[in-house]
């Protein structure tokens, strides 16, 4: 499980210990691993939220890795949490 921007991503207890890249914009967050693209959900994040990311390990993101929307983004990597709690290290 990752948390970022409010959000909780179940990936697996096969992923754990695994760095997962979130890229996120006001339209879509995709999850990555090792660059593949292995989920994509729909985001809730307003654009103001995007700019909250970067003070906390975010970075301004990259090309999306489908089409994307307005094309303000943020790229941030958390550790694939294995048990279910709330974890700091995992939680933009």
């Amino acid at each position: 499980m990752c948390r970022v921007a409010g959000r909780q991503f179940w990936l697996g207890p096969a992923r754990s210990g695994l760095t997962v890249t979130f890229w996120a914009d006001t339209q879509v967050i995709h999850l990555l691993i090792a660059g593949s693209r292995i989920k994509s959900a729909r985001s809730h994040l307003p654009v103001a939220d995007l700019a909250q990311p970067a003070a906390r390990g975010g970075r301004a993101a990259g090309p999306s890795p489908l089409p994307t929307g307005d094309g303000a983004a943020f790229e941030v990597d958390r550790t694939v949490n294995f048990t279910v709690r709330y974890n700091a290290l995992v939680t933009l």
